[in-house]
């Protein structure tokens, strides 16, 4: 339980720190996570945002963003489309890849005007750069 409970608080502490502590040239382990059962669509879209929220809370961007346009290729509602292109935005600016996090903060705003980045789920930086997007 201890375990369960420290791993937890780990990932909180990157969550709210936005893992803009972390060095950006840092070597990660691979993390694989199981593929989502095929099912229809949007639940097979829910399964890669979902894949998508996880590898970005622990840093893995590249995971990421591949989970993130595979669960938009699934998606047929406007503001889930939105709120993942917020995430692809989020997981490119942490990349050291402004540009095209403000292309995907544009694409998001486009896609679904009223979604926008909560400031509990992102850093303030996030926020920032998607409000001047």
């Amino acid at each position: 339980m201890k375990v369960i409970n420290t791993i937890i608080c780990v990932i909180f502490a990157l969550v709210i720190s936005g893992c803009s502590f972390l060095p950006k040239q840092i070597i990660r382990e691979k993390v694989y996570l199981p593929k989502p059962s095929p099912t229809k669509n949007n639940e097979m879209a829910d399964e890669y945002f979902r894949f998508c929220k996880l590898q970005y809370e622990i840093c893995n961007f590249e995971d990421g963003i591949r989970n993130c346009l595979k669960s938009i290729e699934n998606e047929s509602s406007n503001s889930k489309k939105a709120r993942t292109y917020i995430y692809i935005g989020a997981c490119y600016f942490y990349a050291d890849d402004i540009e095209s996090a403000k292309f995907y903060f544009k694409k998001a705003k486009r896609t679904c005007s009223r979604v926008n980045p909560s400031s509990r789920e992102f850093a303030p930086e996030i926020v920032q750069l998607f409000n001047a997007s």
